[in-house]
Parts: C-alpha cells; sequence; structure tokens
C-alpha cells in the first residue's frame, strides 16, 4: 500500500520450513533495518530475474516441507517403538514351562479357535 509518501508492508509467516525460520531470525536481528533489506534483496532478486519486473511477469514460489519423506518416517517409526516399548512394559512374560492358570484361554480353546479360522478367508 502506497500512503504518506511512503510503501507500507506487514509480512508474516511461520515456522515450518528451514528457510522461513532463517529469514525470520535474519529479519529479527536486522532490528529498524528490515526494510532497506528486504528493498535490496527483492532489487537483487529482479536484477537476477528481470522478466518479474515487467507488467504481467509470473513467479513460480516452491515451498519445501521442514523434514524429508526419509525424516518423517524415521519419525512414525520411532513413536511406533516407544508405543510398542510402552505396550511392552505392562505385559508380563510366563515362562513357557509354568503351569497353566485358568486367567485366559486354555489349550482346548485356542485350538477351537485356530480351526475356526477358515471361516474368515
Amino acid at each position: 500500500m502506497f500512503a504518506d509518501n511512503k510503501f507500507r508492508f506487514s509480512l508474516q509467516w511461520g515456522n515450518d520450513t528451514a528457510e522461513k525460520i532463517q529469514a525470520g531470525e535474519l529479519l529479527e536481528r536486522l532490528g529498524n533495518k528490515k526494510s532497506e533489506f528486504v528493498v535490496l534483496a527483492v532489487a537483487e532478486y529482479l536484477e537476477n530475474h528481470p522478466d518479474l519486473a515487467q507488467a504481467g511477469g509470473k513467479i513460480h514460489i516452491e515451498v519445501r516441507p521442514a523434514q524429508t519423506r526419509e525424516q518423517l518416517r524415521a519419525m512414525v517409526e520411532e513413536m511406533a517403538k516407544a508405543a510398542l516399548d510402552s505396550f511392552m512394559a505392562g505385559m508380563r512374560l510366563v515362562p513357557a514351562d509354568a503351569p497353566e492358570t485358568q486367567e485366559g484361554p486354555t489349550k482346548e480353546d485356542l485350538a477351537d479357535m485356530l480351526a475356526n479360522l477358515d471361516a474368515f478367508q
């Protein structure tokens, strides 16, 4: 917006990419010199892309995610492992030669269940 013989803009962005964080931290350090820096940066960009200075010139902006696909996969695997570890911590291990208790199904119950699996195929 052009008013009072000055251009006025308000810029905001999140911290969801490394580029946005880097730009935000730099501008924070500049204090009251942000405007001059932005003008110089845009002027240099236009110098390297003169077609944009013409009316109707288009710019393509590509936003890259903060994490790569591999990093996201590693995060998911780590969370799944943590959840499994937490679940397993609540489990009670029983030696194979321990006497059976009536807390769960008997061997006969399990055999019947396995025999009936064919009904679900």
